[in-house]
C-alpha cells in the first residue's frame, strides 16, 4: 500500500471533523515532487484553497500556508504534491 500524502497529524483532523468545523484552517507545509514546476505548484493550490504564505524552490520546494480541513485532501490529490504535514513552532532547547 503507498504511504499517504497526508501526514498522521492532519489525518487525525480529518477524522475527528465531526468535532471540528470543517471551514476551520490548518496551518500546513506541502512538500513537492522533484522536477515539479513551483509557479504550476502554487497557482493549483491556490485554486484548491491554499491561502500562500511561503513558496521556496530548491533541492526540496515547498509551498506553506493555510487551509480547511476540507481542503486538504483536495490539494493531497494534486499531482505535484509528495507530502503535506502541519506546520507548527520548533523551538530550540
Amino acid at each position: 500500500m503507498p504511504e499517504s500524502k497526508i501526514s498522521v497529524e492532519i489525518l487525525e483532523m480529518i477524522q475527528k471533523g465531526s468535532k471540528r468545523a470543517s471551514e476551520e484552517k490548518v496551518r500546513v507545509i506541502i512538500s513537492l515532487e522533484k522536477g515539479a514546476s513551483l509557479e504550476d505548484a502554487r497557482r493549483d493550490l491556490a485554486e484548491g484553497g491554499l491561502e500562500i504564505e511561503n513558496a521556496v524552490s530548491g533541492p526540496i520546494p515547498f509551498v506553506s500556508g493555510a487551509i480547511s480541513i476540507d481542503g486538504v485532501s483536495r490539494v493531497a490529490a494534486l499531482p505535484a504534491v509528495k507530502k503535506v504535514e502541519q506546520d507548527s513552532e520548533i523551538h530550540a532547547l
